[in-house]
């Protein structure tokens, strides 16, 4: 039995056990997967510019960023548990790039991943009604990983609590892990006096071990080196 196969412009005719065949076989499978990978780093990352954030392209390996990528290195069983992370420390200490970085290592894994930013979660909430906003919960939920990013950015109003608690509470129950990055101190977190907070907090730190960020900012660090080079460069 002969197969054709559409090789350099034109067609080929090989048998099905051919070498040829089999090349293009292993060809085809490479292509979808790249394919499917592209997909889902689009889809993981839109409104985020994270899509080259690797461990492997890390300037420093912190120690906190070295805890991350064991997240990602032992990701089946994380996921079989339903265990996500808390992200938490000063601003500019890394988070979100330690969240981005895992993303793609799963997306790396063909593992469906979404980073949202939480303020953004909120007023897309806040702008959909009925079938509209269900649809985008749904969607929030489907991702094997869900990444909420910068919890507290968001409008510090009853509204905005209440759909940040809908969004974890839906997203624990479905049993699917999700990773929080936050500003907010853990003492703070676990102390809440106000209910709405507690409700949140408590849910999150229910399925999220928490990993801090400390230490001096990145982003200060990189301002300070752009100053130096302009400097350098205007004399």
């Amino acid at each position: 039995m002969q197969t054709e196969v559409l090789r350099g412009g034109g067609y080929w005719y090989v048998g099905d056990k051919s070498p040829v065949l089999e090349e293009f076989r292993n060809e085809m499978q490479i292509y979808e997967r790249m394919s499917y990978m592209a997909m889902l780093r689009s889809e993981a990352f839109r409104d985020m510019p994270a899509a080259l954030w690797r461990f492997e392209s890390a300037a420093v390996t912190t120690p906190q960023l070295a805890k991350a990528r064991g997240y990602a290195q032992n990701w089946d069983e994380f996921k079989k548990a339903g265990i996500g992370l808390l992200l938490f420390g000063n601003v500019g200490t890394g988070k979100s790039y330690a969240a981005g970085c895992i993303a793609n290592a799963l997306i790396d894994r063909l593992e469906s991943v979404l980073f949202a930013g939480m303020s953004d979660v909120v007023n897309r909430m806040q702008g959909n009604f009925g079938a509209d906003r269900d649809s985008y919960m749904t969607s929030l939920m489907r991702p094997e990983l869900l990444i909420l990013d910068d919890l507290g950015a968001e409008r510090n109003t009853s509204f905005g609590k209440e759909r940040v608690f809908d969004v974890v509470d839906k997203r624990m129950l479905t049993g699917k892990p999700m990773i929080v990055t936050t500003n907010i101190p853990l003492s703070v977190m676990k102390q809440a006096a106000d209910l709405d907070d507690r409700r949140i907090f408590d849910r999150i730190l229910e399925v999220c071990v928490p990993i801090m960020f400390d230490g001096d900012s990145f982003r200060k660090s990189t301002a300070a080196d752009n100053l130096k080079t302009a400097a350098r460069l205007l004399g």
